[in-house]
């Protein structure tokens, strides 16, 4: 039997309350495991009893930024972002239901296994600028694309992308400032606080193919926070002269020259389907575990 620190034992004082308004509002939730605990947000996976029916919830108090990727979801049906299924509020609280999704998340079948070959990444990465391709036609940006946030789902073969806390309206012509994402995500205009958005997201998605395909980050934090323009060559000695090709023009410091995602679309490396439909029955082959193993923190305990 797994033991409570007294560290998250004091934490989940604070989320009692909510917790006993989720089970009193959903009295068919079963608690199945602790994703995430923090001050700033609890996530839980539970099944309804009466429908068997798998769901992620998210509570966090209000005025946070939960309810930005309300807002966000509410307005997309795409087959790879997860869908919102619920949501409502109190007067403290912000209470979301999503789909869960069985997989793991990118970063961890790279760790584990190392640098994803060409045809993988592709089928992974074309699903993926779909989704961004289609976050932008709805007038959002993402502002968080990691392989952190993408899950690989082994019962469809697709990937779903997550976490759309940090996501914002843009308007063409007009900037937003907020820094937000992860270090070595960042774009130089963004770290500059100056930038539309969607080219912000292509400068996200040139990093992720980088890392799907070299288990590296192309920058070092020193290289992204030195303010410069002049970073080294990227190293990508065992790629294809066309996935380079793409990489270097989504990472472009000029944003006005950066690719877009419908240019990405149109790139010859997206195009190319050679051995796509083996390399990921490969993939798929491999041990793969439920994403919200990586991220568990607590195991269900309880006394008979």
């Amino acid at each position: 039997m797994n033991k409570v620190s007294s560290d998250v034992a004091s934490q989940l004082e604070y989320w009692e309350a909510p917790l006993q308004s989720l089970f009193a509002t959903k009295p068919n939730l079963v608690f199945i495991d602790l994703l995430s605990l923090t001050p700033r947000n609890l996530v839980i996976f539970t099944k309804n009893s009466a429908t068997q029916e798998k769901s992620v919830f998210k509570i966090a108090p209000l005025g946070g930024c939960l309810l930005h990727e309300v807002a966000c979801l509410s307005e997309l049906s795409h087959p790879n972002i997860i869908a919102l299924k619920d949501w409502w509020s109190d007067s403290n609280f912000v209470f979301v239901e999503l789909e869960y999704i069985p997989g793991r998340c990118l970063i961890d079948i790279v760790v584990k296994q190392g640098p994803l070959s060409e045809a993988v990444s592709r089928i992974i990465f074309k699903q993926l600028v779909s989704a961004i391709c289609y976050l932008h036609s709805k007038g959002w940006v993402h502002r968080d694309l990691k392989p952190d946030n993408i899950i690989f789902d082994s019962q469809t073969n697709q990937i779903k992308l997550i976490d759309f806390e940090l996501s914002s309206r843009y308007t063409k012509g007009k900037n937003l400032s907020q820094r937000s994402g992860t270090i070595h995500y960042l774009s130089p205009e963004v770290r500059r606080q100056k930038y539309e958005g969607p080219e912000s997201d292509s400068w996200s998605l040139g990093v992720t193919l980088y890392v799907l395909l070299t288990a590296h980050f192309p920058y070092s934090n020193e290289e992204l926070w030195s303010h410069t323009d002049q970073f080294k060559e990227l190293c990508m000695p065992h790629c294809s002269e066309p996935a380079i090709e793409l990489i270097k023009q989504l990472l472009r410091q000029d944003a006005k020259k950066r690719f877009t995602v419908n240019q990405v679309l149109q790139h010859r490396w997206i195009k190319n389907q050679e051995k796509d439909e083996k390399a990921i029955q490969l993939l798929n082959n491999k041990r793969v575990e439920k994403v919200f193993q990586r991220i568990k923190m607590i195991k269900k305990s309880k006394s008979e």
